[in-house]
């Protein structure tokens, strides 16, 4: 016979010690005679051995329960108690970790929350530029070696970047159409118009996204600020870093199609402003080496390098330098500081492919790198690597580590506040990811 836990009810059970207290009837009863009366009562339940065992197992069965409720209270109490330490914990970590926000750094960003448009980024005489320009403004940030990968996406082009410290932004340029007046002098484009920019060509799409509004004109308005009152040849011209004035920022032209209107429209008209003024890095025949001013303009992409050799349009010689191959400057001498500033490589094709786990690059990938990276510093040139993971977080956090370990000469990033303010060490702390 089975017994069921739901069988056992207050009224059906007695403790061990009262089942073992009961006398058993059929032993200790004197036998009565056998009547019609005695017949029927003995059809009756009576205390058994058989009933015995089911009140004992009733008994045991509720004890049960309350050990197995016992147990879930303990064990919901210590699941509170963990997670509320767990929370408190990770709190108590973030607002240690966390990089702090200086009064300079954070009117920055307040300035950042108010642009609108490239017009506030192409006018000097708008309010939002001219307090940009102000030195006390960006007396809190300091340069870092990071590039912003497709600066153009950024929220404020040029202006995120620069209050990031990142000592590098990247703008994709374009051949503009052409408009009826250049089509019918039968013109690639028109004298006056400045070649778009955007990663693809259905994107150019606002004509007020342009290589001069977003990036030459807001040069110009934040060095001629930070020059004001200095002879041109009283002493080296001041960079867009207050705290570092002798840091260059690098303006890598991406050309997404070739044409030699389009270079000439960069190299000639868009790149004059900043040449006449003396703040564009050059290189230096007579010294032969490389003078380093606020600007430095590399080109990329479709730019081809024969046009970057010639002597150049500078005080002293060139003032438009390449981006070369990173993977192929070891056993060629074709790439130098004289014509090239950056070296470059997608980071796959630099390792073999994408074979990075959890834990990064592997023993072999930054053996690679490491000798990429030093192959481009006896040249004199700036190694980067794009084409770095993005995500898992930890994995990208670990390609950064390496990276820098490794010595190379400025990170690629799309995260600006991440690569520049945080500890990456501490990026995932207790399962979490706190710094983005």
């Amino acid at each position: 016979m089975a017994y069921h836990d739901d069988d056992c009810d207050s009224d059906s059970y007695q403790s061990a010690d009262e089942l073992l207290s009961t006398p058993d009837p059929e032993h200790h009863q004197p036998a009565t005679p056998l009547t019609l009366r005695s017949t029927f009562q003995s059809f009756k339940l009576r205390p058994t051995h058989t009933n015995r065992r089911h009140r004992c197992h009733c008994w045991l069965a509720q004890k049960r329960r309350r050990i197995i409720l016992v147990a879930l209270l303990i064990i919901g109490v210590a699941a509170i108690s963990l997670s509320l330490t767990y929370l408190t914990l990770t709190t108590i970590l973030l607002s240690r970790l966390a990089p702090p926000n200086s009064p300079s750094t954070h009117r920055l960003h307040t300035l950042l929350s108010t642009w609108r448009g490239p017009a506030d980024s192409s006018s000097p005489s708008a309010a939002w530029l001219s307090l940009f320009t102000d030195a006390a403004a960006r007396s809190g940030v300091r340069p870092v070696p990071c590039h912003s990968h497709n600066d153009y996406w950024r929220p404020v082009p040029l202006f995120s970047a620069l209050a990031a410290g990142c000592v590098g932004v990247e703008a994709d340029i374009w051949l503009p159409a052409p408009s009826p007046t250049s089509e019918e002098k039968g013109e690639n484009m028109s004298s006056s118009s400045s070649p778009p920019v955007g990663h693809t060509r259905p994107t150019l799409d606002d004509p007020a996204r342009t290589l001069r509004s977003l990036y030459i004109d807001p040069l110009l308005a934040i060095l001629s600020a930070a020059n004001a009152g200095t002879a041109a040849n009283e002493t080296a011209p001041v960079g867009v870093f207050a705290t570092s004035p002798a840091t260059t920022l690098v303006l890598l032209l991406d050309f997404k199609e070739w044409d030699a209107a389009l270079w000439e429209a960069v190299v000639q008209r868009e790149l004059a402003p900043l040449r006449e003024r003396g703040w564009l890095t050059y290189w230096s025949e007579e010294e032969q080496k490389r003078v380093e001013r606020p600007v430095t303009a590399v080109v990329t992409g479709a730019a081809a390098f024969e046009a970057v050799m010639p002597e150049g349009l500078g005080p002293g010689g060139r003032d438009v330098f390449f981006d070369a191959p990173l993977e192929r400057l070891e056993g060629s001498d074709r790439y130098n500081a004289a014509n090239s500033y950056y070296a470059s490589v997608k980071l796959s094709k630099a390792v073999g492919g994408r074979v990075w786990g959890l834990r990064g690059l592997s023993g072999r990938q930054a053996g690679v790198v490491r000798r990429q990276v030093v192959v481009a510093a006896e040249r004199g040139l700036v190694s980067r690597y794009w084409g770095t993971p993005g995500w898992p977080v930890v994995v990208r956090n670990r390609v950064w580590e390496t990276l820098v370990e490794s010595g190379v000469g400025v990170l690629n990033v799309d995260e600006l506040t991440t690569a520049v303010r945080w500890d990456w060490r501490f990026c995932t702390i207790l399962g979490i990811t706190i710094c983005n």
